[in-house]
């Protein structure tokens, strides 16, 4: 008995010490403001590997098939950067949205109800013949 728990403690303790984890540089929400309606609305999330072991995305998804992720397929090692591009779809679009990615990956911060990392966008698509007002 005693041995079970030297190892389960020593399995702990060394999940612990490799933990690899994930940081957005500006957050993990970006709001576009104000955009107009047909082009693709995109931003690029710069993310470090904040953790000791390497940083693997498995998976990205959109939350609706207008969301459409780009995100590496190499590991990211510890303290690199990686990149995640986001499209969002403005054609046939009118006023506010607000959509998330997923992130399935190994780092140890992501949410637990539904094991992965998840990241925002929103801002508000203006119809022709209206004035964008892009924000900074």
């Amino acid at each position: 008995m005693k041995y079970l728990f030297s190892l389960a403690f020593g399995l702990f303790l060394s999940v612990g010490v490799n933990a690899q984890s994930i940081k957005f540089t500006n957050g993990d929400t970006h709001d576009f403001g104000s955009v107009p309606c047909g082009p693709d609305a995109i931003y690029e999330y710069e993310f470090t590997n904040t953790g000791a072991a390497p940083l693997i995305i498995q998976k990205c998804a959109g939350s609706c098939s207008c969301t459409k992720p780009t995100c590496p397929t190499q590991p990211i090692m510890p303290g690199q950067k990686g990149k995640i591009n986001v499209h969002f779809e403005t054609k046939d679009k009118d006023g506010a949205f607000n959509k998330s990615v997923f992130i399935k990956c190994n780092a140890t911060n992501v949410n637990p109800n539904v094991g992965q990392y998840e990241i925002f966008l929103k801002g508000n698509v203006v119809k022709k013949g209206l004035k964008a007002v892009k924000k900074k």
